[in-house]
């Protein structure tokens, strides 16, 4: 199967939408003349937004389940600026998702599942 992203080895399922980001973390202010003063603190930190149209509720549960003990985890994905897959240090951002079916007075499927995904 083809990935984009695997977590500590584990493929993910394909996303419906991945977007890749470089951030530079700057530390900025303005000085008494109101002109910005600023330096980088890190260059080239990545970042990945994943969405997926549709997840059962199995699937999404494991996805998160690597987050929910581990601040961090390695993950493995296509980086827009090497122009090939990394390896990185990465922790959960925001994650959500809207309920898409319900059966029996559970829930039994996600839809618009996304979350982001952030170097350390």
């Amino acid at each position: 199967m083809a990935y984009l992203v695997r977590i500590n080895g584990i493929e993910l399922p394909v996303p419906s939408s991945y977007t890749s980001k470089t951030i530079d973390i700057v530390d900025s202010g303005r000085n008494a003349d109101g002109v910005i003063v600023s330096q980088i603190v890190r260059s080239n930190v990545s970042s990945i937004d994943l969405k997926w149209n549709y997840l059962t509720v199995e699937d999404w549960s494991n996805i998160l389940a690597f987050f929910k003990n581990n601040f961090t985890n390695t993950v493995t994905y296509f980086d827009m600026v090497e122009g090939g897959f990394v390896s990185k240090e990465m922790y959960i951002g925001d994650r959500d998702a809207d309920m898409s079916q319900f059966k029996n007075g559970i829930p039994t499927a996600w839809q618009n599942c996304s979350l982001s995904l952030v170097e350390v």
